[in-house]
């Protein structure tokens, strides 16, 4: 088969990392995979240094939505797939207008709680789709409740992939270890961290040699703005990681007494 990919988010999130492994298991399986992508965004660097074929979408704002449908309805006239799997709502509606006029079944993952299928446009979009694949089952639950009962049999779950890491203790030879707050989310305002800063001088001003640590790519928050409340509100042990790796994860995770979910 052929199948198309369309993911227009520029950061590296849990639903990238799922649309990523949906990607690469298709190609494991055998099928040829294009990948439609926002231009210079973490999603591309990857799937390229994969090896997969990437066409480059115009970005996610509302005026883009056209550019979009055009080069997405170029890609479904050249390469002609036998399927479309859509990993956003942005995507989502395309890929379906895209699809009904190609006579191509379409595929909707989801990764994050989303209110449109309640939304009548949403709830016909979903009508027109083949099937809709969740990460959880709450996620496909929640999918179950809104979805007429026709189509309560083409809504399935699909956990991702896990790799558990060896576990092992963090090194008693850091006596700090246990003091260290850590956050892994990429630096973005819907990620809260200017409350974990806010939440960290509380914290300092109960236990003085408390370190914070934050690892993730700059997105729509550059480090140099945190960084700075940092300064403003005296916090001492605040290091910055930057982006790292999924197999440097458990690393700095083990390195840290208190994880912080963002």
């Amino acid at each position: 088969m052929k199948i198309v990919h369309l993911i227009d988010i520029p950061w590296w999130s849990g639903l990238s990392f799922y649309a990523y492994e949906c990607v690469l298991a298709h190609r494991a399986s055998g099928h040829e995979v294009i990948a439609a992508v926002e231009d210079n965004s973490l999603f591309q660097e990857k799937v390229r240094l994969s090896g997969i074929e990437t066409v480059t979408l115009a970005g996610r704002k509302f005026w883009q939505s056209p550019i979009n449908l055009y080069r997405i309805a170029e890609i479904v006239a050249r390469h002609k797939p036998d399927c479309i799997v859509a990993h956003t709502g942005s995507t989502h509606w395309i890929a379906v207008v895209c699809g009904l006029a190609g006579g191509i079944p379409v595929i909707r993952t989801r990764c994050r709680s989303s209110a449109t299928a309640s939304t009548f446009h949403g709830s016909w979009i979903y009508r027109q789709t083949r099937c809709t694949v969740s990460a959880s089952r709450g996620l496909n639950r929640e999918i179950l409740d809104r979805l007429p009962h026709s189509m309560k049999r083409r809504a399935v779950t699909l956990y991702p992939p896990l790799e558990m890491p060896e576990n092992s203790a963090p090194s008693e030879n850091s006596p700090r270890i246990s003091r260290r707050i850590g956050v892994l989310a990429r630096l973005d305002p819907v990620k809260g961290l200017e409350n974990f800063l806010s939440a960290a001088k509380t914290v300092q001003q109960e236990v003085p040699d408390a370190e914070f640590a934050i690892a993730g790519a700059e997105e729509n928050l550059k480090w140099s703005d945190l960084s700075a409340l940092a300064a403003d509100l005296g916090l001492k042990n605040v290091v910055y990681h930057g982006f790292i790796r999924p197999a440097q994860v458990p690393e700095f995770v083990q390195n840290c007494g208190i994880g912080v979910i963002s």
